[in-house]
């Protein structure tokens, strides 16, 4: 694609590098019009805990998207047809592939009233996204965090790099007419540990006559968290007098809580598996303040998080 540029980090903490192999996308008719050519809008990032199989590949629901010419050493070149992964809408209008679970980190483009909008599908917790423009063009930042833990029955002393699976960031890319897909390009899949992982790429586009650079960049950085066992709520009142306390359930779904008549603070209190306690305080907020939230992030059973909210109104 002309005027396109790309650049990818891979920083690793002690993890193992697995080699691996993917078709390039092609890079489309040099004399199409750039608006009509597909382009680098994030990244889906897969976690497979089977190391002998491929979970691109081997997706039953792949479709064929035309076709793409390799090349075969001194044999030539060999047309074979595109298999791509298409998103689909679920029942709340966010972008799934189907087939394959994974964490999103990418931004759709469309036009409305005429005007390029961009949105972002996350699937990562404190996921940031912000639109920069200047005269040299635009530039689509986005950044998010997974959490990882230990998975359940886990020994006291395990820690990230005791994971068996591997990590693929898998890049995606958006059609013409708006829809994501998959195409099995992205980086060397990752085993273990922490890392993070940063893709970036350009393209040029024609606005009003004047070529201008549509910049895409996504982060991705992992933390490690410990596993919840509990997590109560306790309200005081003035004087410091423990008013009521409740347990929360941890299952896996937003939760709310009420403030007692009289209280006028409160601690969150997490108490993780290795027996760990964090305890986090809030002033209750006037009539016209906003309501008290507190992050919680729960693990499944591999260890993989999963960020809810616990609201105190």
């Amino acid at each position: 694609m002309r005027g396109r540029s790309k650049l990818c980090a891979l920083l690793l903490a002690g993890a193992l590098l697995l080699s691996g192999c993917t078709l390039a996308r092609p890079e489309g008719d040099p004399e199409q019009a750039e608006s009509e050519q597909d382009r680098f809008i994030g990244v889906y990032l897969v976690y497979s805990a089977d190391l002998t199989g491929d979970a691109f590949s081997d997706n039953p629901n792949l479709t064929e998207m035309g076709s793409e010419t390799l090349a075969a050493g001194g044999l030539g070149t060999v047309e074979v047809s595109r298999q791509v992964l298409l998103a689909e809408r679920d029942g709340d209008g966010d972008w799934v592939f189907p087939g394959l679970e994974g964490w999103a980190l990418f931004c759709t483009e469309s036009l409305e009233d005429g005007v390029p909008t961009s949105a972002m599908a996350s699937d990562m917790a404190d996921g940031r996204f912000h639109t920069i423009v200047t005269d040299e063009g635009v530039t689509n930042d986005m950044a998010g965090t997974l959490y990882i833990g230990p998975p359940e029955g886990a020994p006291a002393d395990w820690t990230s790099y005791d994971m068996t699976g591997v990590w693929t960031p898998y890049w995606v890319y958006q059609t013409a007419e708006g829809g994501p897909y998959l195409d099995g390009s992205g980086d060397a899949s990752v085993g273990g540990g922490i890392f993070s992982y940063t893709a970036e790429e350009s393209w040029t586009r024609t606005v009003d006559g004047e070529a201008e650079t549509v910049t895409t960049r996504a982060e991705i950085q992992m933390e490690e968290v410990p596993r919840l066992a509990a997590v109560t709520l306790r309200q005081y009142g003035a004087d410091g007098q423990l008013l009521g306390s409740a347990d929360i359930p941890l299952n896996g779904t937003d939760q709310q809580a009420a403030w007692l008549e009289d209280a006028v603070w409160a601690v969150v209190e997490e108490t993780a598996t290795s027996g760990e306690t964090v305890r986090t305080a809030y002033d209750r907020p006037g009539p016209e303040g906003e309501d008290v939230t507190h992050p919680l992030i729960l693990l499944d059973e591999r260890g993989l998080g999963h960020g809810l909210t616990l609201t105190l109104k």
